[in-house]
């Protein structure tokens, strides 16, 4: 049986963001098609104090040598802190002697320092890298929002998702523009596996009922994130610096960590308007963010920083509803990009614009669209994923 063991800067007990419903999805595949595989997690634990197995690492990180916040690299950090640390490393390397794996997937590059220095002593061991995005861009875009002195930073990831690469016996990337980049920074196999979305169970009558009561509006609009920071830069790029163009009457619901973020934002001496505009009720259980969407009529994608693709764009697809978004956010879906219940505008005006129509009450949302067909199917994990767990397995017949 193919082993392979699993590593990430995150635990998965409780998927809530991208990368980690990926990586839960992506183990299920790997599960299902009778590969022996487990996921470790080496995470700051600064952040986030849960394990999700008995193997997962925390550590305690220790500033970048450019002090900038562990918040925005403290994925970066791990990776050098789990080589630079003898104690840390050997704990992993007994983990990973013990599994005895025919392949280390690293889901993203950080800890590739890591499976540097293993492999000088254990070389016998392959390496897979799942790539979600390209690194070095996506940091960048971050990076110069928030301080300065990031330019060394940025060569840093660069020089690690180059040489993971060119080291790695296969490439999993989620779109097609990044397959190229990928094999442009020296990956010699690549695939395509999009990233995707799981149909949660319908909510129940009494959830239904419970939210319509909440939010109290028949026509109301959904933004729901993580606390990835440009997804609230998108939004307040998109719909900021003031809320005033939304009547008295209409809020925009937001959920998800991003709505947090968007509550406690300096909105400077507009916070008593935009607060008024906005019920943010933050991270809700699964089964009240399928109600919330199932009563809503609008979603938002406000993403304005590419990087990867967003797995909310698949959830929004297959919502059923109206979506409004930026091109950007249909990076990877582009096939779906001029369906009639979309609705693109890339700019704040267009953007704000967009919302106004769709809160009229002549508005008419764009629910006849079949979304059952063939077509959307690709937009479910069990398809997008498909094609990692056979690719491995034929490179394992070719060893």
């Amino acid at each position: 049986m193919v082993k392979i063991l699993m590593l990430g800067t995150y635990n998965i007990k409780n998927p809530l963001h991208g990368g980690q419903i990926r990586v839960s999805e992506i183990l299920k595949k790997y599960i299902e098609h009778n590969i022996n595989a487990k996921y470790v997690a080496i995470y700051n634990k600064g952040s986030n104090p849960l394990k999700s197995s008995q193997n997962d690492i925390g550590i305690h990180l220790l500033a970048h040598k450019s002090n900038v916040s562990l918040g925005l690299i403290g994925d970066l950090v791990t990776g050098q802190q789990i080589v630079s640390d003898d104690n840390l490393f050997n704990k992993l390397t007994k983990i990973v002697l013990d599994e005895d794996p025919d392949f280390i997937q690293l889901e993203q590059p950080w800890l590739f320092p890591y499976y540097q220095k293993l492999s000088i002593k254990y070389p016998k061991i392959r390496l897979i890298y799942s790539s979600q995005n390209i690194e070095y861009k996506l940091k960048e875009s971050i990076l110069k929002e928030r301080c300065t002195n990031y330019s060394s930073i940025i060569k840093e990831i660069k020089d690690i998702e180059r040489d993971v690469c060119k080291k790695a016996s296969l490439v999993i990337a989620v779109t097609e523009q990044e397959a190229v980049q990928l094999k442009k920074m020296g990956a010699s196999k690549v695939i395509i596996s999009s990233n995707a979305y799981s149909i949660p169970p319908s909510p129940s009558k009494k959830k239904i009922a419970y939210w319509k009561e909440k939010i109290n509006q028949d026509n109301f609009i959904v933004f729901v994130g993580s606390g990835h920071p440009p997804n609230t830069k998108g939004f307040m790029d998109l719909l900021g610096p003031a809320f005033g163009f939304l009547a008295p009457d209409q809020k925009i619901i937001l959920c998800g960590e991003a709505g947090n973020s968007i509550y406690n934002y300096d909105h400077g001496i507009f916070k008593s308007l935009n607060i008024g505009r906005i019920d943010n009720f933050g991270i809700v259980k699964n089964e009240d963010l399928t109600a919330i969407l199932s009563l809503s009529t609008i979603i938002l994608l406000p993403i304005v920083e590419a990087g990867g693709s967003n797995l909310k764009t698949a959830e929004a697809i297959l919502s059923g509803k109206t979506i409004i978004a930026t091109s950007i956010a249909f990076r990877g879906y582009g096939e779906f990009k001029n369906e009639p219940f979309v609705i693109i505008a890339d700019t704040p005006d267009d953007f704000k614009n967009a919302i106004k129509k769709c809160l009229k009450k002549d508005f008419s949302p764009n629910f006849s669209t079949d979304r059952s067909g063939e077509k959307y199917k690709k937009l479910l994990w069990n398809y997008s994923l498909k094609n990692i767990p056979t690719t491995v397995l034929k490179l394992t017949k070719k060893q």
